[in-house]
């Protein structure tokens, strides 16, 4: 007998030829198993299938390819959108822009300030009157400004000043010179 006999196939044929073939058939009759081996051959293949499973790994590629896609996102568009969002944004532009908008809104807040904006003050007038305790004129009242008025510095002592020198240091006007003619102070205001 034969020293490598040929396994008989499973399950044999009902009407085997003759003479054998010289160019074996490259799909065997025998259907593929459902349980694969236990012990797969250690020496991949050369031609990978190409038509792989349709299941996705759950061990990604530890070396993934170096050449982005051949279709990349096309480029931002350059009109923005006509209707942006209704909700405002949480984190407003570090860098707002300097100039004011073009077409403000004609529509008025439902919802006015609580504060009420402070007009500034009506002007006070205060005259002042003459002070026997400083001897000086004085105004006894707060107002947004105090004149001494047209006669309690007008002249000096030698003519028409009530209540002379009128000063609260040594420095007196003195009882020479010519009553408008010199240099004199009539009337002090001061006002904020």
């Amino acid at each position: 007998p034969t020293q490598s006999p040929i396994p008989p196939t499973a399950p044999p044929s009902t009407s085997p030829s003759t003479s054998p073939t010289d160019t074996p058939t490259e799909a065997p009759t025998i259907p593929p198993t459902s349980n694969p081996k236990k012990s797969p051959t250690s020496v991949p293949t050369n031609s990978p299938s190409k038509s792989p499973g349709v299941e996705p790994t759950d061990a990604p590629s530890n070396t993934p390819t170096n050449m982005p896609t051949a279709s990349p996102i096309p480029a931002p568009t350059k009109s923005p959108t006509k209707s942006p969002s209704l909700e405002p944004t949480h984190a407003p532009s570090t860098t707002p822009t300097k100039l004011p908008t073009g077409s403000p809104s004609p529509v008025l807040t439902s919802s006015p300030t609580s504060q009420s904006t402070s007009l500034p003050p009506t002007p006070t007038l205060v005259v002042a009157t003459f002070d026997p305790s400083l001897n000086v004129p004085k105004c006894s009242t707060v107002g947004s400004s105090c004149t001494s008025g047209t006669q309690l510095l007008n002249g000096k002592g030698s003519n028409l000043e009530p209540n002379p020198p009128n000063t609260l240091d040594m420095c007196s006007d003195g009882l020479v010179g010519v009553y408008h003619s010199d240099e004199s102070i009539d009337e002090i205001k001061v006002s904020s």
